[in-house]
């Protein structure tokens, strides 16, 4: 990933055996901010893998548009799908904008919700109100955008259930308390990029299967100096 003054930046998207429909996104608008998105596109083989295509080209579009907000970046993907997929599919998401201060801004649509790792390793679930994109005309108070401030040496961790649900075989999920301890231990490593590998082996010796696209975004700020 490209670097962000201040902060630290882990991505990894590790398609599935078969043609999955994860989507990664991250990006520098013309404002100075960041955005980065982590979806899942309902189904597999090439109609998910197309329809992410479709949804990371409306995102890239979107991320271009000097003004836009969330708000009106998540009802325009939401209205685009819908004339989209039809009633072939629907896509989950989480988006976040950030600035250089850590002042960020998060929106849910159907998606697990983000990971905060603060000091110490302590990790919360950060889950805003919001249903999947292109299944229904959009109401008022479908999206809820939670704004905050990521602190110096403290994670935001995005990621698809790709991971979370990965399953062994006698049929147990790996489960995002597992997930949430990994983190935790890793925090301490200071390195987002170490955490993210360590987070994949860890995934991977526990289900060798890979039925479903796995992938994970860390944004991490540094300390301050």
């Amino acid at each position: 990933p490209p670097p962000v003054p201040g902060f630290q930046m882990a991505l990894r998207l590790e398609p599935a055996l078969e043609t999955g429909g994860d989507l990664l996104f991250v990006k520098k608008r013309p404002s100075g901010r960041w955005i980065a998105a982590v979806g899942d596109v309902s189904g597999k083989g090439l109609a998910a893998a197309l329809y992410m295509a479709q949804a990371t080209a409306l995102l890239e579009q979107a991320a271009q548009s000097e003004d836009r907000p969330l708000e009106d970046i998540i009802h325009g993907l939401d209205e685009t799908l819908r004339h989209l997929l039809g009633s072939n599919g629907f896509l989950t998401l989480i988006l976040v904008e950030w600035d250089e201060s850590g002042a960020y801004r998060l929106a849910r649509a159907g998606h697990p919700g983000a990971l905060m790792v603060e000091e110490r390793g302590e990790t919360k679930e950060l889950v805003p109100r919001g249903r999947g994109l292109g299944l229904r005309p959009a109401g008022p108070k479908d999206w809820e955008i939670l704004e905050g401030s990521l602190p110096p040496k403290a994670w935001l961790v995005l990621y698809s259930d790709g991971l979370s649900e990965a399953m062994d075989k006698g049929g147990e999920l790996y489960g995002l308390q597992r997930m949430r301890d990994q983190l935790r231990k890793l925090w301490a490593t200071g390195s987002v990029r170490a955490a993210c590998e360590a987070v994949f082996r860890d995934v991977a010796s526990f289900d060798a299967q890979n039925r479903d696209d796995r992938t994970l975004f860390i944004l991490g700020r540094e300390a301050a100096s």
